[in-house]
C-alpha cells in the first residue's frame, strides 16, 4: 500500500517559459507516479490536504 499525502499550496508559482505552474507539475507528478503503482498492481491512496497544518494533525490523531 502507498500512500500520497499532497497538499493545496495557498499560492501558486508559474513557471518560466512553461504553460503550467508548479502546483499544477506537482499534481501532474503525483497523478504519474500513482497511475505507475497502480498499473503494476500496487494500492495507492491519495490524501490532498487542504489546510496541512491542521490537517496533518487530525491525520495522525486518526493513525492512534
Amino acid at each position: 500500500m502507498f500512500l500520497q499525502i499532497l497538499a493545496t499550496a495557498h499560492e501558486d508559482l508559474s513557471i518560466p517559459d512553461r504553460p503550467f505552474t508548479f502546483g499544477e507539475l506537482i499534481q501532474a507528478q503525483a497523478s504519474g507516479d500513482a497511475s505507475v503503482l497502480a498499473e503494476h498492481g500496487r494500492p495507492v491512496l491519495t490524501l490532498t490536504l487542504t489546510d496541512p497544518a491542521a490537517n496533518i494533525a487530525a491525520l495522525f490523531g486518526a493513525l492512534k
